[in-house]
């Protein structure tokens, strides 16, 4: 019976321990995530970085990355931006193409087209 408690006391340490140590690693883990141009913004050529330090005996280790929102081809356009104060990306098809890292936006005359044929497609 003594031999049962004293093997349940140091089993429960143990798992109390390497509780302990898991908390200490996520506390000492810190991610900041920035964008120049305010998150999603596909008509204005952004640049984006993020920066990761963990805590590890004694000293804090940093990874950066950055980069700028680019056309992939003329059609598609990678952006970067930050989501949980962490960096992602996604492509996205540019309707009227893409130049120097951003979607062209659409002229006045073609917003008026697109309405015209929404409306009289429908009928």
């Amino acid at each position: 019976m003594k031999r049962e408690v004293i093997l349940t006391l140091f089993v429960s340490l143990s798992l109390l321990s390497l509780f302990l140590i898991s908390a200490d690693v996520i506390e000492n883990t810190t991610t900041e995530c920035g964008k120049s141009e305010s998150g999603k913004n596909y008509y204005v050529r952004g640049g984006f970085w993020e920066e990761r330090c963990n805590y590890l005996e004694g000293e804090w280790l940093c990874t950066a990355a950055d980069g700028e929102d680019t056309c992939q081809t003329d059609m598609v356009l990678y952006e970067g931006y930050c989501e949980n104060n962490k960096l992602v990306g996604e492509e996205i098809t540019c309707r009227n193409g893409c130049v120097e890292g951003a979607c062209v936006k659409e002229t006045f005359f073609q917003r008026i087209l697109i309405w015209f044929e929404k409306v009289f497609s429908s009928k």
